[in-house]
């Protein structure tokens, strides 16, 4: 996929003076992991849980934001386990992440995260998510974290109207590849944000072949972050 960013940061202290220098931006969304949230805490538990039940590992850092692995089926075909196997290891991931600290979440940001988030909300933008993280981590990532004072709900992709995506819809979207379904959540976005145009909208990202891809698709403002 022969994709280019609108513009690159390499620290999110870099976005409040780009947004301003842009203009016309009225809401700016996020991915999470690599963008808002370093993701170790997630990586770290899945190997741990796997070290335990004796399954063979993977650089799971290296695929946070661009493949849909937390699924049944990805690991089951990746890790050439059974699907009873699968369903152990995401069940005893989401428990264990369900059951830590607020502490523990905020550790997991980047230094400058709530500060840019901050600057952002008083430049009066609409602030929201978009994630390949499993809606149960996400939601519990996004409500239990400094994240949650900063986001509005009607841009939150894991409350309000959109809870559509961890409801009937959460099968569906979980069968599409990255690019698709991050293409999805911004169409929810756009449906939910009715008085915005798409290229009045900022997405932050770090992978282009899904956060990238998906914006330029929908012709928002595609802003890679490369730390």
């Amino acid at each position: 996929m022969n994709v280019s960013p609108d513009l690159t940061i390499h620290n999110l202290r870099e976005l409040p003076i780009l947004i301003q220098n842009l203009e016309n931006i009225r809401a700016v969304i996020f991915d999470i992991d690599g963008t808002l949230s370093r993701g170790k805490i997630v990586a770290k538990l899945f190997s741990d849980v796997l070290a335990e039940l004796s399954i063979k590992t993977f650089d799971i850092q290296s695929t946070l934001g661009s493949k849909n692995w937390f699924t049944q089926s990805w690991l089951s075909q990746n890790l050439s386990i059974t699907s009873a196997q699968a369903e152990q290891v995401i069940e005893l991931t989401k428990e264990r992440f369900l059951q830590l600290s607020v502490e523990q979440i905020n550790e997991d940001l980047y230094e400058e995260t709530v500060e840019i988030l901050s600057e952002l909300k008083e430049l009066g933008l609409v602030l929201g998510i978009f994630t390949m993280r499993h809606w149960q981590l996400a939601l519990h990532q996004i409500t239990y974290s400094s994240v949650s004072n900063y986001l509005d709900q009607q841009a939150t992709l894991i409350s309000n109207s959109s809870m559509r995506i961890t409801g009937s819809h959460i099968e569906e979207m979980n069968s599409k590849n990255g690019f698709a379904e991050k293409v999805a959540q911004l169409e929810l976005h756009l449906k939910d944000l009715p008085n915005l145009h798409s290229t009045e909208i900022a997405v932050v990202g770090d992978i282009i072949t899904t956060d990238i891809a998906s914006a330029k698709q929908l012709e928002m403002v595609a802003i890679l972050i490369q730390r």
